[in-house]
C-alpha cells in the first residue's frame, strides 16, 4: 500500500471543503436572492387569516387608548409616536416627521390624521370637523379627582371587552360560514354578546372558508383570538390600575401645590427675617475676642 504524501493530503482536504462551502459562499455573496426568495414564499390562509386578526385587534386597542389618553394632531406628535390606520397597519413617526410602516410609503401628518382610525363617538363629537380622529382623553379631564373619572373609565374598558369579544365572535361565525350558504361572502355579521349593545362586525374576507381552506387553517382561525383577547384584556386591566393610582397621586400633589403655594408667598418675609437675623448674629460672634489658649486652633 502506498504511502499518501503529506502536501498531497492538505491539497486534498482544502478542495473539499472549498466544495462543501461554496452553495454557502454563493449565498452570502448574494444575499438579496434568498431573502427575496424567503420572502417571497406565499402565506397560508391561516396565516393571512391570523394577521387580519391581529389589525382588528390592535385597531380596537388603539381606540381604547385615544380614549383614556387622547388623540392629537398628527402634526403635534413627537418622533416614536405610533398609530393604526382603518386597515389595522400600525404607523411610527420618526425623526424626519414621517409615519412610516411595513410595505407602505411613508405619509405625511396631514395624510396620517385621514388614515387614523375612528369610532362612531369620535366622528360624533370631534373637536375638529376636518379631522375626527382628534379627541379629548378621559384622563386629560381638569378640576377633577381621580375618584370622578373612575366611572367613566370603568365603562370604557367593559366597551373595550364588549368589543373584543365581538370581533372574535364575528371572525368565530365567519370561519364557521360553510363555502356556498348564505351567509358566505357577505360583508358583515350581525353578532350579540350578553350584556353588551349588538354589532354589525365587518367580516374578514381572509378567514371566510374557501376551497384552499384545509381543517388545520379552520382551527387555527377559530382558536386564535380568544387566547388573545384574554392576555390582551388582562395586560390593560394591570395598566388601568397603575394608571389610576398615578393619576390620583399627581391630581394630589397638584391640589397641595396649588393651596401652599399662596400661603408661602404670604408667609414668606414672616418666616425668613428671623432666620436671617439668626444668621446675622451669628455672624458677629467672629468680632467676640478670644481668651482661651486654644483659640488660635
Amino acid at each position: 500500500m502506498k504511502k499518501i504524501s503529506l502536501p498531497l493530503l492538505g491539497f486534498f482536504l482544502l478542495g473539499f471543503a472549498l466544495l462543501q462551502s461554496a452553495p454557502r459562499l454563493q449565498a452570502a455573496a448574494n444575499p438579496t436572492t434568498s431573502s427575496s426568495s424567503s420572502s417571497s414564499s406565499p402565506q397560508s390562509a391561516a396565516e393571512q387569516c391570523t394577521n387580519d386578526i391581529a389589525k382588528g385587534l390592535a385597531k380596537e386597542r388603539f381606540l381604547f387608548d385615544t380614549m383614556l389618553f387622547g388623540n392629537r394632531h398628527a402634526a403635534e406628535e413627537k418622533a416614536g409616536a405610533t398609530r393604526v390606520d382603518e386597515v389595522g397597519d400600525t404607523w411610527i413617526k420618526n425623526t424626519e416627521g414621517k409615519w412610516v410602516t411595513n410595505g407602505k410609503d411613508a405619509v405625511s401628518d396631514d395624510d396620517m390624521d385621514k388614515q387614523t382610525a375612528t369610532d362612531p363617538l369620535m366622528k360624533a363629537n370631534t373637536i375638529d370637523p376636518q379631522n375626527p380622529s382628534v379627541r379629548p382623553g378621559i384622563l386629560d379631564t381638569q378640576k377633577a379627582l381621580t375618584s370622578d373619572l373612575i366611572p367613566p373609565i370603568l365603562q370604557g374598558f367593559r366597551a373595550f371587552q364588549c368589543r373584543l369579544e365581538s370581533f372574535c365572535e364575528g371572525v368565530t361565525q365567519t370561519v364557521d360560514t360553510p363555502v356556498g350558504s348564505k351567509g358566505n361572502g357577505s360583508d358583515s355579521i350581525d353578532v350579540t354578546i350578553p350584556g353588551c349593545v349588538p354589532e354589525a362586525e365587518k367580516v374578514i374576507k381572509t378567514c371566510q372558508p374557501s376551497p384552499i381552506f384545509s381543517v388545520s387553517d379552520v382551527v387555527a382561525a377559530r382558536t386564535f383570538c380568544a387566547p388573545v383577547i384574554k392576555k390582551l384584556t388582562t395586560y390593560e386591566e394591570a395598566q388601568l390600575l397603575y394608571l389610576t393610582h398615578e393619576d390620583a397621586a399627581q391630581r394630589t400633589l397638584r391640589q397641595f401645590a396649588g393651596f401652599l403655594e399662596p400661603l408661602l408667598v404670604k408667609l414668606r418675609f414672616p418666616f425668613l427675617s428671623p432666620l436671617r437675623q439668626v444668621s446675622n448674629f451669628i455672624g458677629e460672634w467672629r468680632s467676640v475676642s478670644c481668651f482661651l489658649p486654644y483659640c488660635a486652633q
